[in-house]
């Protein structure tokens, strides 16, 4: 997120609906990367709690 994308309002594609035209900006980055594997990875350290017990128990989120 830059300069330009900040108090404008987007799709989830990243294109304005505010109707004040395009976002111009000098350099664009990838959103959908791969995501690192596992073993690179560091630990979770806190987990993030949701509040559901099935869901807490079942699949550890990561806070941060």
């Amino acid at each position: 997120v830059g300069e330009k994308l900040l108090g404008r309002v987007v799709d989830a594609l990243g294109n304005p609906i505010d109707g004040k035209g395009p976002i111009t900006s000098k350099t664009h980055r990838r959103v959908g990367l791969k995501a690192p594997g596992i073993i690179p990875r560091i630990s979770v350290r806190e987990p993030m709690q949701t509040g559901i017990k099935a869901v807490d128990s079942l699949v550890p989120i990561g806070r941060g």
